[in-house]
């Protein structure tokens, strides 16, 4: 093989000298001056933007993408002069959410007699272009390399071989050319899978469907007679299923909803907006229907469920619970299932086990995500629980939950639409083009915020008395918008009067399609009205969500106008054009369009302009200073009874020249656009996954893993154009160990005075609690008494024969301070368990107290103390703290801190800063024996029993020493209000002589508070009672 290798360089040598010898000859039979030109249209005869173009021969293989008019041109290509037969082929691969286009292939020849084939020949090489009808697997690109005779490249499971190329021989001078066929050999984890040959125009090949190979290139790179392919080796972009962040919790809640009624008349779920009305006596009435009207509502009342969405099993099914109503909201949450949205589970409280305890419930949440690069369809997700009772929400017995369709992480694209640097949409065809309406509009080439240019409207803003707008057509075609989410534009306003209203003005977006429906977006994609910015000359983006208008109903994929216009007018001040308070116009609003005039031909156009005062002028307004208060058109500026320019406005000096004068014009309002993009956006679809279970019953910690499988698919055309359904599986194991039950002691500490002076006394508080689920029997709890402090009260130990899970068991000593210094306070609980085993426990490291003595400091002690311990709901309370200094030195930078429950509402207060439901107060200085009073005033929101929080103290002494003090919490009893409904029912509407009417009653309590000594009593006029009671007395 080497000398055949060595024998070949040498031919070529030759050949080179022969080449090189009769330069003129070789020149006469390859040239480089070919071109090929066309243009891509799809069926309707449209120009298809950015479609793929490939030309190629056995010499060389050029590709390039169609412009915005669907334009194609090759320039320079190589040919033989006795003809070179090449492969034009155009498509268009499907962009995201879009379908693309089939692939069409034609051959021409080019020679030395006809070298070019464009539209200016008469012979341009056209494609017309078929739409896909179901989408193609798409591919990312992973390697670009060159690879000689020999080389291999490993791409994961698979190695690709360069085995050989063919060798070409040009017949006049026997010299070896370009090779016109490559052999690829391909392995799968040391397995043959097959051979493949190409060459530049069929140049691609697909293995298993998961990788694709394309040939980009064959060239002599080193000039030895040995050529190299270049190749491109992309990866099936596929989906894959992963379940992330698997966790355990003891107990979970779903987040509340709240929605506010006043005003609205629905509510919104899942993005979908549902009719809503609220009823007297605590019923409230929802259209199921996706964005339906009330006109057909179920009724619902507090704790009632009711189901939403189109989901075709239990699990995928949506469902909430209305969990109470007041006159002005209801408060709704999602219920509880194996299958929820990322937002709908509250965790911020939820307690995280790391493994469950036996026989007791638990939760397992795990995030169903697809991390891959396509749909991921028809998820299914299996739940190998053995050991383990699987409590389910839904009907699970054949432990599979259905998903539905995962799509992947965001991806956004952004096409700029109209980058408005002339007044062509679709440039260079320029049939669709921007006008303003009313107004002039401009182009200008400078102050823009994107590109090369913007659009600027200018307008009288008293001769408009329609709203502005800038608009474009689609005479030709209609505009395809439907695959984009969100539309993105710049916006900028101001006035050539500097004393004009700079106030942001609002805007809306109106999309037309062919058939006449209208859609108009008055909020950008976040909620937010449109508008311009507030500040002068301030460019300000927009971004609308195409998907979701504030009302209308236009189709996107037949767009046949598109506007810009203003919302509303802006109000006018004294000094503005228009007089304040004066609706002219009769359009309802006090605005810049009011002209103040009656049949004043004002424009001098023949055509009088009408206001609504039934004058000339305004009435009570002397405009022109002349003729008082006119009634015969002499409305003109002072000196004039010229009605047929009238413009002038009584106390307003355009011109700023000091004068109110003939030469005042109204202002010009300026409003200026650029920069319109239109953009894609696939947002990462995760599904939570909820089980309920009970652990296994154990005497021993035992392992008792969980494993959760996930199957799913992925449909697709593959590159020959068959429908594919490849399926996927995964697995998860979860490896848990179940705990037995025990004893669990919880040790808590609290310390009145955790800095006391020489001599001075503190309680310690110690509170033991069992958490566990066994019970604890002769249980002893010993306090530490450090050497520096003295028991002076009480005792600093407690024994207990026994501790049921759940309770808790407390007791307090007093310690005096005898030395100066930092003591621990250390507790220990000593107990057996149901085996008769014997245990210790200390108390856990960060809950030990700490007492430290000084020899003199600031000391400040809090008290919180409210007028009212059980109240109704919506009475007041007032609470009052009190702060005192019992220490022996002056305390400085005291700040005290005071929360107030959500359930309470603040109705006055005196503090210096006010955060949420947090009332700060502040004080400079405190002296010994001090004292300082503060007090508010809450209200009840809510019925139930409460804790009022203890304030803290933080303050320091002048040598910035720091401490903090915290009072005692404050327990309060908020009562409801009942409110009783009775309904009667009767078994007929109407009754004979003799006949027996049954009367049935219902008592319902809808109020929010208990009722308590219930006595019913029925009166009736006529009938004698047969069976039951007229009267019953219930206790509550």
């Amino acid at each position: 093989m080497m000398r055949l290798k060595k024998l070949e360089k040498k031919i070529y040598m030759v050949s080179l000298v022969l080449i090189l010898a009769f330069p003129y000859f070789v020149e006469a039979l390859i040239e480089e001056d070919g071109y090929i030109d066309g243009v891509v249209l799809d069926g309707g005869g449209n120009p298809i933007e950015g479609a793929t173009v490939v030309a190629c021969c056995y010499m060389k293989r050029y590709i390039t993408t169609t412009a915005a008019d669907g334009s194609y041109k090759f320039e320079d290509i190589v040919y033989d002069t006795e003809g070179t037969k090449y492969r034009v082929e155009a498509y268009k691969e499907a962009e995201t959410g879009e379908l693309g286009y089939e692939k069409n292939v034609k051959y021409v020849e080019l020679n030395e007699a006809d070298p070019i084939k464009s539209t200016d020949e008469g012979d341009p090489v056209n494609f017309t272009l078929i739409e896909e009808t179901e989408p193609k697997a798409k591919y990312t690109d992973l390697y670009t390399l060159w690879m000689e005779i020999g080389d291999l490249k490993a791409v994961n499971e698979y190695t690709i071989v360069l085995f050989d190329v063919s060798k070409r021989y040009w017949e006049h001078a026997q010299t070896k050319m370009i090779p016109d066929k490559v052999y690829f050999q391909v392995f799968r984890e040391g397995n043959f899978i097959g051979e493949y040959i190409l060459d530049l125009c069929d140049n691609t090949f697909v293995i298993q469907e998961v990788l694709k190979v394309e040939i980009l290139s064959i060239e002599d790179r080193n000039y030895d007679g040995e050529f190299e392919v270049e190749i491109k080796i992309s990866s099936r972009e596929r989906p894959t299923v992963e379940l992330q962040n698997v966790k355990l919790y003891e107990k979970i809640d779903t987040s509340m909803i709240k929605e506010i009624s006043s005003g609205s008349s629905s509510i919104e779920l899942d993005g979908k907006s549902y009719g809503i009305v609220i009823y007297g006596g605590g019923g409230v009435g929802i259209d199921l229907n996706e964005n339906g009207s009330i006109e057909n509502f179920e009724k619902f009342t507090v704790g009632d469920s009711f189901e939403v969405g189109k989901g075709i099993t239990c699990t995928t099914r949506r469902s909430f619970q209305i969990v109470s109503i007041s006159s002005d909201h209801i408060n709704v949450k999602p219920e509880l299932k194996e299958l929820m949205n990322f937002e709908d589970l509250d965790l911020s409280n939820a307690n995280i086990i790391t493994n469950p305890v036996s026989g007791k419930e638990f939760y397992l949440i795990a995030e169903i995500k697809n991390v891959g690069n396509y749909l991921a369809s028809d998820v299914v997700v299996s739940i190998d629980h053995e050991g383990y009772d699987l409590l389910g929400y839904c009907d699970v017995s054949d432990d599979q939950i259905y998903v539905g369709d995962l799509g992947y992480k965001t991806i956004t694209e952004e096409f700029q639409w109209d980058n408005l640097d002339n007044k062509c949409h679709n440039e260079p065809i320029c049939d669709e083009m921007w006008e303003a309406d009313p107004g002039v509009l401009i182009v200008r080439n400078f102050g823009q915020k994107e590109g090369s240019g913007m659009l600027e409207i200018r307008s009288d803003i008293l001769i408009s008395q329609d709203d502005l707008k800038l608009k474009l057509n689609f005479p030709h075609k209609d505009e395809n918008l439907s695959g984009f989410h969100y539309l993105s534009f710049w916006i900028k306003h101001f006035h050539e009067d500097s004393s004009a209203d700079y106030s942001a003005k609002a805007f809306k977006i109106e999309i037309e399609d062919k058939d006449g429906n209208i859609s108009i977006w008055n909020k950008d994609r976040y909620g937010n009205v449109i508008k311009t910015s507030s500040i002068e000359n301030e460019w300000r983006k927009i971004e609308i969500d195409l998907r979701s208008p504030s009302s209308g109903n236009a189709v996107l994929s037949a767009i046949k106008e598109f506007r810009f216009s203003e919302l509303d007018k802006p109000p006018i001040e004294d000094g503005a054009p228009g007089i304040k308070d004066v609706d002219d116009d009769s359009d309802g609003n006090q605005d810049w369009d009011d002209i103040q005039v009656r049949n004043a031909d004002y424009n001098g156009n023949g055509i009088p302009l009408l206001g609504s005062d039934g004058q000339p002028g305004v009435a009570t307004v002397d405009d022109d200073g002349v003729n008082g208060v006119d009634d015969n058109g002499e409305i003109g500026w002072p000196g004039s009874d010229d009605d047929q320019d009238d413009i002038y406005l009584a106390d307003f000096d355009d011109d700023e020249d000091g004068d109110v004068d003939v030469n005042d014009d109204p202002p010009k309002t300026i409003y200026q656009f650029d920069d319109i993009r239109i953009i894609k956006s696939i947002e990462e679809k995760i599904k939570i996954l909820v089980l309920r279970l009970k652990a296994p019953v154990v005497s021993y910690e035992e392992y008792h893993p969980i494993t959760i499988g996930v199957n799913y698919k992925m449909e697709y055309v593959n590159i020959e154009g068959k429908d594919v359904e490849e399926n996927f599986q995964e697995e998860f194991k979860q490896n848990i160990n179940v705990y037995p039950k025990t004893v669990q002691l919880d040790i808590k500490q609290f310390v009145s005075y955790k800095k006391l002076i020489l001599g001075e006394e503190s309680d310690v508080t110690v509170t033991v609690e069992n958490t566990g689920d066994l019970k604890a029997y002769d249980l002893e709890i010993i306090c530490y008494t450090p050497s520096g402090l003295e028991l002076v009260e009480g005792e600093a130990s407690k024994t207990l024969s026994e501790l049921s899970p759940g309770e808790s068991t407390e007791f307090s000593y007093r310690m005096k301070a005898k030395e100066i210094g930092d003591y621990e306070l250390i507790t220990k609980v000593r107990y057996k368990d149901e085996r008769g085993e014997f245990y210790e426990q200390p108390i856990k490291p960060e809950r030990i107290s700490h007492i430290l003595v000084y020899k003199e400091f600031p000391r400040l002690d809090m008290r919180k103390n409210i007028d009212k311990t059980n109240i109704v709901i919506n009475e007041h309370i007032i609470v009052v703290l009190v702060v005192t200094n019992t220490g022996n030195k002056p305390a400085k930078d005291i700040v005290i801190v005071d929360s107030i429950p959500e359930e309470f509402s603040l109705e006055s207060s005196k503090e210096e800063e006010i955060t949420g439901n947090v009332n700060v107060f502040k004080i400079d200085r405190m002296n010994p024996n001090e004292k300082k009073v503060f007090s508010y005033i809450i209200k009840a929101d809510e019925p139930g029993k409460f804790k009022l929080k203890g304030c803290k103290v933080r303050y320091s002494d002048y040598e910035n020493n720091y401490f903090e003090y915290e009072s005692p919490d404050v327990n309060i009893d908020v009562s409801g209000i009942p409110k009783l409904n009775l309904e009667y029912s009767l078994s007929r509407e109407s009754v004979q002589d003799g006949e027996l009417l049954t009367v049935i009653g219902k008592v319902s309590n809808i109020g929010n508070g208990l009722a308590k000594n219930i006595t019913l009593e029925h009166v009736y006029n006529k009938g004698e009672l047969v069976d039951g009671d007229l009267k019953k007395e219930i206790e509550n």
